[in-house]
């Protein structure tokens, strides 16, 4: 890890604290003759550059450095209640745009141009309470890790439930708490379970593919997790908004072996 990966923040700092001091030297040295429009342009522009990279630079490797499954469950979140409830959502959009615009004109009527990045700030708190309420209304079940089951398939035969019927297919998740509880209630929260309080995810490694099917991977190690129609209604899913990692088979399996079959005829 070099240094700018190991101290972002402080070298951001360090920048910005660079151009404001920039800025008040150049105010220092023209002190008496301050009234051209570049000295004056100068000051405004290196002070509004400095103070971005102190104000915003914390924000920008905050969002960087957060868990990338975090944020790609949390996009889902958000995805799924702008779609179930538009309205609300283009009202809260519309109200942090109001609240970004009415702070930074206040700032610049006040004169205050090296505060203009406090905008986003003042923004981001309406935004970020209203993803807080998003997201608590979307976990109902804070807990439904204890409702989901995970299985290894140890029988080739078993994949006989795949091979015709629809499912949804997982690849390259970890099933941990935090996964099965974001998958679960996003189920429950589209009304697709079949059985409240019981979600079943089988795990198929490719191996197991292998041993049945004959080569169709290469790691007979990594694989993917199912759950069945048995578990949950696709019908009653309306491709609201999906999971990056998860895609709606429809006879997948035997797509798969088709697929395998034309590329052994070539």
């Amino acid at each position: 890890m070099n240094f700018y990966q190991k101290h972002t923040y402080l070298i951001w700092q360090l920048i910005g604290w660079g151009l404001v001091l920039a800025a008040f030297i150049v105010l220092l040295v023209n002190l008496n003759d301050y009234n051209h429009d570049y000295i004056l342009g100068s000051v405004v522009f290196l002070t509004m550059f400095g103070t971005f990279a102190i104000f915003v630079s914390p924000l920008v490797i905050w969002l960087r450095k957060r868990d990338k499954a975090e944020q790609e469950r949390n996009r889902c979140i958000i995805e799924l209640h702008s779609k179930l409830h538009p309205v609300q959502e283009v009202i809260s959009v519309l109200f942090v745009i109001f609240i970004f615009f009415a702070a930074t004109i206040a700032i610049a009527r006040l004169g205050l141009f090296f505060l203009f990045p406090l905008g986003f700030y003042l923004a981001a708190v309406p935004y970020l309470l209203h993803r807080y309420i998003v997201k608590k209304k979307f976990y109902q079940i804070p807990d439904a890790e204890k409702y989901c089951q995970t299985f290894e398939l140890t029988r080739p035969e078993g994949l006989e439930l795949f091979e015709q019927a629809p499912a949804f297919v997982y690849f390259g998740i970890i099933p941990d708490d935090k996964t099965l509880r974001f998958i679960y209630n996003f189920y429950r929260k589209c009304g697709s379970l079949r059985q409240e309080q019981s979600l079943r995810l089988v795990h198929v490694t490719c191996g197991m593919m292998n041993r049945r099917y004959g080569t169709l991977f290469q790691n007979g190690d990594e694989g993917f997790w199912c759950v069945s129609s048995e578990d949950v209604d696709i019908n009653k899913y309306t491709a609201i908004c999906y999971y990056s990692r998860m895609t709606i088979y429809e006879g997948w399996l035997r797509a798969l072996l088709e697929q395998k079959a034309a590329a052994e005829s070539v």
